[in-house]
């Protein structure tokens, strides 16, 4: 296959894209197949070297931001017949509250999670003020001669200390988790997306 053959199957399969989105892709395999070339490579090596149109177009979408594949896959293909409207308008009062609770309620899980690291936070801060009001209640008592005051303000400080520091590493655990949950919500929406742009 030649190099503008294999372009033009790209420029097919990305359609929907916004065209500086489109002409950045097709300039960095039109480079990269030119560097294989000045290395000795003929075009056909080149070309068969970056894969089939259908990979390269599957990796220029995976590399592309969620809401730039989103605005692409929602852009109509074609303009919709009147009858078409006529239906989404009547139907909407079934189909519109329907995505619209789908949304909050995922909306809703993921700022629970982010509410529950947030409140987990501030319990570690107020921990950590326990622990050192504990221990600088416990010099005081200490300066004004109460001993066991002071080991008891001592004691508790040192083990508000020790659940301030379990509880950062539950919290760091958590939020790696939280940013995981993010990155692989994001990776599917992504490669939802792509299904569909391949099934387009």
């Amino acid at each position: 296959m030649d190099r503008e053959t294999f372009l033009a199957a790209i420029r097919t399969r990305l359609a929907g894209l916004a065209p500086e989105d489109l002409g950045r892709s097709l300039d960095y395999f039109r480079e990269s197949i030119d560097d294989r070339m000045e290395d000795g490579m003929s075009e056909a090596e080149a070309v068969a070297a970056l894969g089939t149109p259908e990979e390269a177009a599957r990796q220029i979408l995976e590399e592309l931001p969620l809401p730039t594949l989103v605005k692409a896959r929602l852009k109509p293909r074609r303009t919709m017949r009147v009858w078409e409207i006529v239906l989404l308008v009547l139907g909407s009062p079934v189909w519109l509250p329907l995505v619209l609770t789908g949304l909050v309620l995922v909306l809703l899980v993921y700022l629970l999670l982010v509410l529950f690291l947030l409140v987990f936070y501030v319990l570690i801060l107020s921990t950590a003020c326990v622990c050192l009001a504990g221990i600088w209640t416990a010099f005081s008592q200490l300066l004004q001669g109460r001993l066991l005051p002071a080991f008891m303000c001592l004691g508790t400080g040192l083990a508000a200390g020790g659940l301030c520091l379990l509880m950062g590493l539950l919290a760091k655990k958590a939020t790696l988790w939280d940013l995981a949950l993010w990155r692989a919500t994001g990776r599917w929406l992504k490669r939802l997306f792509i299904r569909k742009e391949d099934k387009a």
